[in-house]
């Protein structure tokens, strides 16, 4: 099977934007900031993963959040390094957090190379110290070239699924099990080729990922005109859910559950407009009775009686939030097995080529899960991922990425985006076509970046390509996106993709100062 990336075709919904308002900042919090504790850091690519501190200072009475993001410097969050994304949560009285980034160590020399990082979206009032940007650089030390692939080292293999499907470094306890799995078939080629594709396909199948991963999933069943969210915001959601638990670690259970109901009303928060679009109609109030029926109608799922009505007293009686009851129709039994098969094969996906899906080749595994009852064995699905070119490529590429800045803007109005480019065919074409008007099509990031920090939000440089025209659903004014940011991925930009017709490439830019 050849794995391809096609423009899934996005289709106009109404637009329906609205305002989130936080809380008023006290006198207090105006007084504190975050920072990180360094403005550069290293690494050995052999460690497996940096710790990054991020600091408080100042007043500290007050519980804050600051939100952390990752994205690829020279180095490529598809084969260098695992992105670390998510909120630090701040109790009274605590001055520093930390967090994680996980590293792949392959096999083949290569130059330093750099991962960006950013701190954004305070809470309480609380500012932003620099460096509010950082660079992490991590250093090679294979000294000779090496024809092996390291995704055939069963201990790399193992290790590689906890970062793609849980997000996390793996315990020594399950590491060495699954290992075991595998390894105990001794030289018996078939076996391990058997015990391979069951170890990878646990991955997804384990209470972990099905309380995590799934739930996330499913959760995007609500928001999304599309099937799916795009894959960094899936793996931002993924571990927030999974953050701190191991299942069979003491309080595994509890440490979910805390981090599940916090997660869900921050989703709410972070999505509502979105959501609130997909099930709502604008001519009516949104009432409780209105938003029960919105979600189950959403997906196509008929509630008990009874079900139904609990929900909507939670909501009249204060019991319940409008987060927590989402929570409560995602996990509905019917929608949990009905989702369960186009999971799986979005999380093909998602796990092993860290994108995400085209519109045929989802249809196509989707199709042949089927046909053998979602034996994925006999679909022989998992096997054609991890044997694939594109899945085992991401451990042989050695090639620092380059980094070429630009601007385009959008007359008249007085509106410019700084983006980046990594690949070297597209450096050439936007270099070629400077001064010239040309439609720049790309995937929206819902964060703000140390090059582009007039705006919230910066373009993802792999999905960066121009045209001489585009589909109508996609055009829109650079500021409508920073105004009405939290309604894109709806029938706002469905897919996060932004194409303003009347934009022009203006120049390259010097590389940004952090």
């Amino acid at each position: 099977m050849t794995f391809t990336r096609d423009l899934c075709c996005l289709f106009v919904f109404v637009i329906l934007v609205l305002e989130t308002v936080g809380p008023s900042p006290t006198v207090a919090q105006i007084n504190s900031a975050f920072r990180f504790d360094a403005s550069t850091y290293a690494a050995q690519e052999s460690a497996g993963g940096v710790q990054v501190t991020v600091t408080r200072s100042g007043d500290t009475a007050g519980a804050v959040t600051v939100d952390y993001a990752t994205s690829s410097g020279t180095a490529s969050e598809r084969t260098d390094f695992t992105p670390a994304l998510g909120t630090l949560r701040f109790a009274a009285g605590e001055t520093t957090k930390t967090f994680t980034i996980l590293i792949t160590d392959n096999f083949t020399p290569e130059s330093s190379e750099t991962i960006d990082l950013m701190l954004f979206k305070p809470t309480g009032g609380v500012a932003m110290s620099a460096p509010d940007a950082a660079v992490v650089t991590i250093s090679d030390d294979d000294a000779t070239p090496s024809s092996a692939n390291p995704i055939d080292e069963t201990r790399f293999f193992v290790r590689q699924h906890y970062n793609d499907f849980l997000g996390r470094q793996p315990d020594q306890a399950g590491l060495d099990f699954w290992t075991n799995q595998i390894e105990s078939c001794g030289t018996d080629a078939q076996c391990r080729e058997v015990k391979r594709i069951n170890v990878s396909a646990a991955f997804f199948l384990s209470i972990e990922f099905q309380e995590t991963g799934y739930f996330v999933r499913r959760l995007y069943r609500f928001y999304s005109a599309n099937l799916w969210p795009i894959w960094r915001e899936f793996m931002r959601d993924v571990q927030e859910v999974g953050r701190g638990v191991v299942v069979g670690a003491p309080g595994w259970q509890e440490r979910l559950e805390a981090n599940k109901r916090a997660f869900i009303e921050d989703w709410y928060v972070r999505h509502r407009v979105v959501l609130e679009s997909q099930i709502g109609d604008p001519r009516y109030t949104l009432t409780d009775e209105r938003y029960v029926d919105g979600l189950f109608r959403k997906i196509q799922i008929t509630p008990a009686v009874d079900e139904r009505r609990v929900l909507i007293d939670g909501l009249s009686a204060g019991t319940e939030t409008r987060a927590s009851v989402l929570r409560k129709v995602a996990d509905n039994p019917e929608f949990v097995r009905r989702e369960f098969r186009p999971a799986f094969v979005i999380m093909q996906y998602f796990g092993y080529l860290r994108r995400e899906p085209d519109g045929f080749g989802l249809r196509f595994w989707e199709d042949k899960l089927n046909q053998f009852d979602g034996d994925f064995v006999r679909a022989e699905m998992v096997k054609a991922f991890i044997v694939s070119g594109e899945y085992r490529e991401r451990f042989t590429r050695s090639d620092a990425l380059p980094e070429a800045f630009f601007e385009f803007d959008y007359p008249p109005r007085p509106e410019a985006v700084v983006f980046k480019l990594n690949d070297p065919a597209r450096i050439a074409e936007a270099r070629g076509l400077i001064g010239h008007y040309r439609i720049v099509i790309g995937t929206i990031i819902k964060e703000p970046i140390y090059y582009n920090r007039a705006r919230r939000f910066h373009l993802e440089p792999g999905s960066i390509r121009f045209a001489e025209g585009a589909i109508e659903v996609c055009d829109t004014a650079i500021g409508a996106v920073d105004d009405g940011l939290e309604g894109v991925g709806g029938s706002f930009l469905p897919g996060n993709v932004m194409c303003p017709w009347g934009s022009r490439i203006v120049r390259e830019v010097p590389p940004p100062p952090r």
